[in-house]
């Protein structure tokens, strides 16, 4: 998948700017963004922490829905030849970059957290259990999510590598996901969207 390759090269260049002078960040990060992720809006954050507003293609239609959330956040430019597909197929994502430091001791991007509108519908993969566990298997890794207040669990890939996941309260689907940043490059993120079957951020790339 493209994406999470892209996604690791954004991050990479975006921490050596973090190295430079604070008057060079705020000039080059927007352009970024926009140029990787045809992103709709980016926000400062608290310490230093940004998120954008990105378009998700095709995940109503994954999930099923036709309705038109973020007049702003649902249109793209396609840059591979392919048609764009029409703002009531789309769905957007907010994506945060959280600030931290990594194993080196570097002030870097060490979190990323997708919150995804509308969710990431399980459509009707995988069991619920008697405790309430919900969980599902494919050649792509496990998915588990133990019935709990935080609604929260784990997806592990093939070569055990992992990214939390936070239901949404109706417990039909994905609302957020998170990983350290460190494990871009070493396919959990891909694992875990070939897992779902949505692969639509390929289409912004």
């Amino acid at each position: 998948m493209k994406f999470e390759s892209k996604l690791k090269e954004f991050i990479d260049t975006t921490n050596l700017l973090l190295k430079e002078e604070r008057t060079t960040q705020g000039n080059k990060i927007p352009e970024l963004v926009k140029e990787y992720f045809q992103a709709r809006a980016i926000e400062s954050l608290e310490n230093g922490n940004f998120k954008i507003i990105t378009t998700a293609p095709g995940l109503q239609t994954y999930n099923g829905l036709s309705k038109i959330f973020r007049q702003d956040a649902v249109c793209y430019t396609s840059r591979n030849g392919e048609k764009e597909l029409l703002p009531d197929q789309n769905g957007f994502i907010e994506l945060y970059f959280n600030r931290g430091f990594n194993r080196k001791g570097d002030d870097s991007i060490s979190e990323l957290i997708f919150d995804f509108t509308p969710r990431l519908n399980f459509n009707n993969k995988g069991n619920i259990d008697e405790s309430g566990t919900y969980s599902s298997s494919s050649q792509h890794g496990k998915l588990v999510i133990p019935y709990s207040e935080s609604c929260s669990g784990t997806f592990m890939s093939q070569n055990e590598k992992f990214l939390t996941v936070t239901e949404n309260v109706t417990r039909k689907g994905i609302k957020f996901i998170s990983l350290n940043t460190e494990l871009l490059g070493e396919g959990v993120l891909t694992s875990f969207f070939k897992h779902m079957g949505y692969e639509g951020l390929e289409k912004l790339l």
